[in-house]
């Protein structure tokens, strides 16, 4: 097992549309910026950039796909993503994971559907090897947090993988990091000091002091607050 698999541990699967990365759904989306918006308005932003980036369809009247929203949770948190270079699907997925719905597909639509609190989980481990890769060759030369949220944190791990990377192509630099909402509301406050580190491990280091857990889920690290997974399920000594 990578060394960088073995700093993120393992959890039970998310459920994923098996349509994912497939046909419309595999056509990527050059960034996504979206500070706190509503459920609704992240899926309409899909909606639109499925027919926008939609070039191989002739006929407009069938660009991109149709989307149908069941029913919205009364406490669906509001949405927020700092992205580059992801499918819609991915993206897609992340929306409605951070809502609590789960998603349906067949030949004419996506389906998004309320879950049931108890089936929330944290997914295993599906890395890509371009993400490992970057986890581990990434080197930060200095990093210094001092009562600084973990949100905040992670939005400057997230800008100094894009500027540290290397890849020829900009819109493939950096590693695309993910914070789910806590059912909570919380947003604790690191402190953290270090000096030439691999990218993985100074995640690691700020997860493990805000009690986050960490998943790299395809192209993207996902990190989980400890209010995710219901008590029941909570693994022992995780409070």
């Amino acid at each position: 097992m990578s060394r960088w698999i073995s700093l993120f541990v393992c959890g039970s699967a998310f459920l994923s549309c098996s349509c994912f990365g497939q046909g419309k759904l595999g056509y990527r989306i050059p960034s996504i910026e979206f500070s706190e918006i509503s459920f609704e308005d992240a899926v309409e932003f899909i909606r639109v950039k499925s027919v926008e980036l939609d070039t191989a369809e002739q006929d407009s009247g069938k660009k991109g796909f149709n989307i149908i929203v069941r029913t919205i949770p009364e406490d669906t948190p509001p949405i927020s993503l700092n992205l580059q270079n992801v499918t819609i699907g991915v993206a897609l997925g992340l929306i409605a994971e951070m809502a609590d719905m789960s998603i349906e597909s067949d030949a004419y639509a996506v389906t998004l559907v309320p879950r049931e609190k108890s089936a929330r989980s944290i997914p295993a481990n599906r890395a890509s090897n371009s993400v490992l890769g970057k986890l581990g060759s990434i080197q930060l030369s200095n990093v210094e947090f001092s009562d600084v949220k973990f949100s905040e944190a992670i939005d400057y791990l997230r800008s100094r993988s894009r500027e540290l990377d290397t890849d020829p192509n900009p819109l493939q630099r950096g590693v695309n990091f993910v914070i789910m909402p806590s059912p909570g509301g919380t947003d604790p406050s690191i402190s953290l000091r270090l000096k030439d580190v691999p990218l993985a491990d100074t995640v690691r280091y700020a997860c493990s002091m805000s009690q986050y857990q960490p998943r790299i889920v395809g192209e993207i690290v996902k990190l989980y607050p400890p209010d995710w997974i219901p008590a029941a399920t909570q693994p022992a000594g995780s409070r």
